[in-house]
């Protein structure tokens, strides 16, 4: 009965630890994105972005964001109201597909109700397809953590080279 026990404490901190982990990796993922869009919103007269989950919802960032890195004139529809930020984030996840990505389980209606994990979802996809830089820092990582598997008990560094 004693070792049941310990059995389920060891579970139950394992899972807390794992949980930390996500949230760490969650807070890690939403301020890179944040800084990569404040890097390229200042080529424009948007406000930057201070709270990723909140300042996305109504899509009118994400467009400006695209009508940068993809040199034409995007413009969001006017209006405040959840239909017209839904419309915005379907315009914005249109031109994202256009470009060549594909976009799995990404709904413009998670991103206006505020989902981190869509949000999030969005960026990395919005990061993979425009930023080559970024492209190459993601596939070191990649292939950091199959290293990590493969040749487990070793260390590892990335290189990149550009």
């Amino acid at each position: 009965m004693l070792l049941t026990v310990r059995r389920n404490t060891a579970v139950a901190i394992n899972c807390s630890f794992s949980s930390a982990l996500s949230d760490e990796r969650q807070d890690i993922q939403k301020k890179t994105f944040t800084k990569w869009i404040n890097s390229h919103l200042i080529k424009t007269q948007c406000a930057p972005v201070n709270d990723l989950f909140l300042d996305l919802r109504d899509g009118n960032r994400l467009l400006a964001l695209l009508s940068v890195l993809t040199d034409t004139q995007l413009k969001p529809v006017k209006g405040r109201m959840r239909v017209h930020n839904v419309n915005n984030l379907k315009k914005a996840l249109q031109v994202t597909r256009e470009h060549g990505t594909k976009l799995v389980n990404i709904f413009p209606d998670g991103i206006v109700s505020g989902e981190p994990t869509l949000a999030a979802g969005f960026g990395s996809y919005v990061v993979d397809c425009f930023d080559s830089f970024c492209k190459k820092v993601l596939s070191s990582f990649r292939m950091l953590r199959l290293s990590r598997e493969t040749f487990e008990g070793c260390k590892l560094s990335i290189f990149i080279s550009m």
